[in-house]
């Protein structure tokens, strides 16, 4: 999810969240237009040999070839005062990088740094390399390194919003000091950079740029312009890599899945699956070495296994010794068994090591190993596993009993036995009779050679509560027994609760809880419960609690946590907690998030926990930090064009939901509903088509709630505004179907491209309803056939036709990103259509296209304001002919004047000009004429509607509202509409 523009959150979540360097947190001007580099700034990177790293660039492949320069300053555009030049080759199986970097002041230079990742690194004169090895703009890595070859490395999302300064690549990197100017060289492993199949067929993107010190002042420079930043992947330059095959190199690789800390006679063993996916075109025989990593020292492993050709991924079963408990790196390296010193792959994950001999996990109850009083369970089920030798766990008589109270003298209550011959078993324990309390299960394991082995837990029975929120087998959220879909927004108003309530919506998620004392949130909460809606927020007791990012929870933070919790637990209106925004990128040890969520469990038995993670390794990494796995895999949609990732990303997600969790946690998902890049041209919202693929395909994986980011983009996009209501009613409408249980291999499919068409088949009593949707970036037909007793026509949900069967077999046509529900019960299938909602949006939009509206993006007009509020919409949404939405708001409140300005395509006489604003009181419209501003006339308040000026038409270039007056001590438009007369 972006780190930015969050309402009062967003500085606990922006640069709190990840240290930055300088060149990255220069503000942007706030008419920058990001486009791509043009094609004359194509990098080309040929072939080259024999290249030494040694930073001296006297090798013949540096000395021939393309170099690039031109470099200018951010923001401004005027040319570097220093020259700086770069060239890009490349290997067998590296990506080699050199910048020659002009300096006249050279016994200035500063080059105090010398270890890795240090953020005294951005104090140096230093050079910087973004290379995004896939072409897409969205996900890249960023080399900085100074004088005395010194390297900060990290990798970078969300188009340059946040990145991860723990990954570390193999980079070999030198640097040299001449007479006059300094230099460097990298070689950057292909196998470090997780290369897709997109990485091989276009062409990847890079910028490098400049921080020069000598001066005393920072001077910034980058080759490419791209407003005043270096993180604006959407304008890098594209780089051909020239002859190169980088088949070898793609893999799929995620790590580690089932991991577990195995006592063997020769130490502990750190025992895990790795999924591996061959895309390379070839079976090959690969080699994989795990290797653990920590202070005590480095274990490795060696694995062989023959990947199949572009199957899917397989598991592959790895087990390394344990250099210490605690925690470790793990990196996995894929080779050629031929040439296993060849990395074609490299991957690291984050694991904490913890060994006990005998494991337990509760499997009823399913949740928070608590029986809840409107659950009829009459029995406790309880896996123990012998994390032992085979030898000394064969024959192991393993005995469980559930005691009255938690102490260890308390009156058995059940007890059961088993042998746990196959290491382990799973015990059943009457509990119908329980008592409401915590009890003491203990499980005990009689070994052959006469050791026995113990290990407890607890049971919880739940006392009747008003609001009882928990989550059941088929990981459904329920509320006091009744099935829930959780459905909404994140940072929607509660004055709009009313309306909401009519479209599906049941929960609002506020980002500020923490900014403010309980009785604000609990205010909020009222409002909500009024209208039947429930909330979600941070529980944290401040802002600051969330910048403790390591060690144990203190005593004192633990207390207030507590106290926070019991201000809000009984409130009918609350329906669960949300603890972390992608805690990754901050990043927060998992032990930590664990800790804290226990105890809020502890302390509030009856509301959920929500964990939300932006990236695969992240949901892996923090999966027992909460009940319910949210994550938010955007596709980052492109204007004029499709998205910037997969649209299946979606999917990709939530199957590492259900990975991450073996199927035992709930998962919702927060897909995107709102423009992400705002201020760049090339970026947009989601379609309603696109809205809907991204719901399918989390109802297909298996998804029990949506909470969509954000409401603060709704009114101003036309497919939101009216988009998102239809689907919300259409999953209100299917909620049974949504959260009955998955029914795998009762549908199969063929297609033109099956793998990229998803389906899922349900039941809801005698019904059947069957989702299906298309993420193939073309249209496909698709032949679907149903398992079991099958009916003769299905019903197409929300558009009004139906579909006949022949032997449970029917066909139908998908077009781009189109998805289809069928089901068949006719009520189910009728309502608004499609077609319907699509004719509605085409009317708004030509409704907000005023004619003679000369402000009008679309018609090529650029926006600039004297100052811009950081958590203002963009600038763009005060002329996209939205009059109810997010828009402009200066960023020097109880400062006058202000000003916003719209520049013409080309100058037009202008006579009239209405503002929409609910802060103007005193304001006047400028025109400029010649490059000078004159006063054309006052903007007047009018009994209903937007503040207008009427005067003799002007010609004008561009139209400028200054404000010198408002209501709360700020300037705000919401739009600006230019007329000629």
């Amino acid at each position: 999810m972006r780190l930015i523009r969050r309402g009062l959150a967003v500085g606990v979540l922006g640069l709190s969240a990840v240290w930055l360097p300088t060149a990255w947190c220069q503000p942007q001007a706030a008419s920058a237009a990001a486009t791509a580099a043009p094609a004359s700034q194509a990098v080309d990177a040929p072939p080259a040999r024999d290249i030494v790293i040694d930073g001296v660039l006297d090798e013949e492949a540096w000395r021939g070839g393309p170099w690039h320069s031109g470099f200018t300053a951010p923001g401004s555009g005027a040319a570097a005062a220093t020259s700086t030049r770069f060239a890009v080759r490349h290997g067998e199986a590296c990506l080699y990088l050199a910048a020659v970097m002009d300096e006249p002041l050279i016994a200035d230079l500063k080059h105090a740094a010398t270890g890795r990742d240090g953020r005294d690194l951005w104090r140096d004169d230093c050079v910087e390399f973004m290379v995004d090895p896939t072409g897409d703009r969205v996900e890249y890595v960023h080399l900085a390194i100074n004088a005395n070859g010194a390297l900060y490395d990290s990798q970078v999302r969300q188009g340059g919003h946040v990145a991860t300064r723990e990954w570390n690549s193999t980079a070999a990197v030198a640097a040299s000091i001449g007479a006059a100017g300094w230099s460097v060289e990298v070689a950057l492993p292909f196998a470090d950079l997780g290369l897709e199949a997109r990485s091989a067929r276009q062409p990847w993107a890079i910028q490098v740029a400049r921080e020069r010190h000598a001066t005393g002042k920072l001077e910034l420079s980058a080759y490419v312009p791209s407003g005043g930043s270096f993180h604006v992947p959407s304008t890098y330059a594209p780089l051909h890599l020239l002859e190169a095959d980088l088949s070898r190199f793609l893999w799929e690789v995620r790590v580690p899945q089932n991991d577990l800390v195995v006592g063997t006679p020769d130490g502990l063993r750190y025992q895990f699956q790795a999924a591996i996916g061959n895309g390379t075109g070839a079976a090959r025989d690969a080699v994989l070495t795990a290797i653990l990593r920590n202070p005590s020292g480095e274990r490795r492993s060696t694995t062989a296994a023959r990947l199949a050709t572009l199957g899917p991924s397989q598991s592959v079963a790895l087990e390394v010794p344990v250099p210490a408990t605690g925690r470790s790196l793990l990196t996995l390296e894929i080779a050629d068994r031929e040439r296993p010193d060849a990395i074609l792959a490299r991957r690291q994950a984050p694991v904490v090591l913890e060994h006990t001999p005998v494991r337990l996990t509760v499997l009823r109850p399913c949740y928070r190993d608590t029986i809840y009083a409107t659950e009829a369970l009459g029995e406790v089920v309880v896996r123990a596993e012998l994390l032992l030798p085979a030898e000394a766990r064969r024959g192991a008589a393993v005995t469980a009993r559930l005691q009255s109270g938690e102490g260890a003298g308390g009156a058995i209550i059940a007890s059961a036995e088993a042998v746990a011959d196959g290491g382990a078993v799973e015990l059943r324990l009457a509990a119908g009779g329980l008592p409401v309390g915590r009890h003491r299960l203990a499980v005990e394991a009689a070994l052959a050679d006469g050791r026995r082995l113990e290990a407890e837990t607890a049971i919880t029975r739940a006392a009747r509560v008003d609001h009882e929120w928990r989550l059941d087998e088929e990981r459904v959220l329920r509320h006091n027994g009744e099935p829930v879909l959780p459905y909404g927004w994140f940072s929607a108003p509660a004055d709009e609760a009313a309306a909401l309530a009519t479209e599906g919506v049941n929960v609002i998620l506020d980002y500020n809880a923490q900014w403010f004392p309980p009785e604000r949130t609990l205010a909020w909460l009222d409002d909500l419960h009024r209208h039947g809606l429930y909330g979600t927020f941070y529980p944290w007791p401040s802002a600051a609690f969330m910048k403790t990012l390591s060690g144990p929870v203190s005593p004192e933070d633990e207390a207030a946590l507590r106290a926070r919790v019991r201000a809000f637990r009984q409130h009918p209106a609350l329906m669960a907690y949300y603890l972390w925004d992608e805690p990754e990128l901050r990043p927060l040890e998992p032990e930590r998030a664990e800790a804290l969520y226990r105890i809020i469990a502890d302390e509030d038995p009856y509301h959920p926990c929500i964990m939300l993670n932006d990236s695969l390794p992240g949901i892996h990494a923090y999966r027992l930090g909460g009940d319910i796995l949210m994550p938010d895999p955007y596709p980052l949609f492109v204007r004029g064009g499709l998205s910037g990732r997969p649209i299946e990303h979606t999917a990709r997600f939530m199957r590492a939901c259900r990975e991450a969790s073996a199927g035992g946690k709930t998962w919702w998902i927060t897909p995107q509903a709102f423009d992400y890049y705002m201020n760049k041209e090339n970026s947009r919202a989601p379609n309603l088509v696109e809205l809907r693929n991204q719901q399918l395909q989390a109802v297909i994986h298996g998804a029990r709630g949506f909470i969509w980011y954000t409401y603060s983009h709704r009114h101003n996009v036309v497919d939101l505004d009216l988009g998102m209501p239809f689907i919300g009613r259409e999953a209100a409408r299917l909620r049974d179907a949504i959260l009955a249980p998955e029914r795998p291999g009762a549908v199969t499919w063929e297609a033109e491209a099956a793998e990229h068409l998803q389906a899922a088949l349900r039941r809801v009593g005698d019904d059947l309803v069957l989702f299906a949707v298309n993420t193939r970036t073309a249209p496909q037909n698709a032949t679907f056939t149903l398992a079991g007793d099958v009916p003769k026509a299905l019903y197409v949900v929300s558009e009004g036709r139906t579909v006949t069967l022949d032997q449970g077999r029917f066909s139908d046509r998908f077009d781009l990103y189109e998805g289809h529900i069928y089901t068949t019960r006719r009520d189910l299938a009728e309502g608004p259509t499609l077609a319907d909602a699509q004719a509605a949006i085409a009317r708004e939009l030509a409704a907000r296209r005023k004619p003679g509206n000369l402000a009008l993006r679309d018609l090529g007009t650029t926006v600039t304001a004297s100052s811009t509020h950081t958590y203002a919409g963009a600038l763009w949404m005060t002329t996209d002919g939205a009059v109810r939405g997010n828009g402009w708001r200066d960023g020097t409140p109880k400062e006058y004047p202000d000003w916003l300005q719209v520049e013409l395509p080309q100058p037009a006489a202008v006579g009239r000009v209405e503002v929409y604003s609910g802060t103007i009181t005193a304001a006047e419209v400028q025109v400029q004429q010649d490059g000078q501003w004159r006063t054309a006339g006052p903007l007047t308040p009018q009994p209903e509607g937007p503040l207008v000026a009427r005067f003799t038409p002007l010609p004008a270039a561009a139209v400028r509202v200054v404000i010198t007056q408002g209501r709360e001590d700020l300037s705000a438009i919401t739009e600006i509409e230019i007329y000629g007369e």
